[in-house]
Order: C-alpha cells, then sequence, then structure tokens
C-alpha cells in the first residue's frame, strides 16, 4: 500500500515540476504564485 502511495505523490511531484517548468517560460505570472506561497 505504502508503495502505492509513494507512486502517486511521485507521479503528482512530476506534474508539479512540468508545471514549474511551464511558468518560468511566464516570468509575470511566476511572480504572484511566489508571493501567495
Amino acid at each position: 500500500m505504502a508503495s502505492r502511495e509513494y507512486a502517486i505523490f511521485k507521479i503528482d511531484s512530476i506534474a508539479s515540476v512540468r508545471w514549474l517548468l511551464g511558468q518560468l517560460g511566464q516570468p509575470r505570472s511566476l511572480i504572484p504564485v511566489a508571493a501567495h506561497s
């Protein structure tokens, strides 16, 4: 079970990284996100 949860977490992490990489192409949209977090 734990390995299954880890796999889901890993997939979610990859999706988050890909989203961040996409935001790098749009610095103005990345600034509000950084300020919010």
